[in-house]
């Protein structure tokens, strides 16, 4: 698992340094807010269903490279094992991520963006049977903007997301929806 985030990362730190060079950019000293909803499954068979709601907010520190913040509540359908699993068939709780997005194809109305972060998740409940509650996460993005206006825009994207970093974690992958609006 630690080789592949870390072969991730240095693929993204590749790729940056590829395309600090490209044509039409976003430019630096920007910044969005992104109001967003994400739904994922999960490889892990305790937990059928996660779900996300809130925000963003990241700036453009060079061009086509910014940096972010994401925080979300989150909802969680789990499934009990057997009588003695004390926990709900259900769990809310909070999420944030610290974010970093290289924007690699910048062709209007379309631009494409990979990414990724580390963060945290908080649950009311153990989404794995004899699981914690509080959990480290590291997502990674692939994703897509798609402009209406100058500042208007919608970001669409695939999310993998590793939850915990023990065998009591879980492996979530789905997508996530915003309206990205820049000033």
């Amino acid at each position: 698992m630690k080789r592949g985030i870390i072969s991730i990362l240095a693929a993204v730190m590749m790729i940056v340094s590829a395309q600090l060079a490209s044509a039409q950019t976003f430019e630096t000293e920007k910044f969005y807010i992104a109001p967003e909803f994400g739904a994922y499954g999960t490889s892990q068979k305790d937990v059928d269903l996660l779900l996300s709601y809130g925000g963003s907010i990241g700036y453009f520190v060079l061009d086509n490279l910014s940096l972010g913040l994401e925080a979300n509540g989150y909802y969680a359908d789990i499934d009990r094992r057997d009588f003695f699993d004390s926990r709900s068939s259900s769990a809310n709780g909070f999420g944030f991520n610290a974010l970093i997005r290289l924007y690699l194809v910048n062709e209007d109305p379309f631009r494409l963006y990979v990414g990724t972060g580390i963060g945290g998740l908080f649950m009311d409940e153990a989404l794995v049977y004899d699981g914690d509650s509080d959990y480290l996460t590291v997502p990674v993005d692939l994703g897509m903007t798609v402009n209406f206006t100058k500042n208007f825009a919608l970001d669409i994207g695939g999310r993998y997301q590793r939850i915990g970093f023990t065998d009591k974690g879980v492996d979530a992958w789905g997508g996530r929806a915003a309206l990205r609006i820049m000033f």
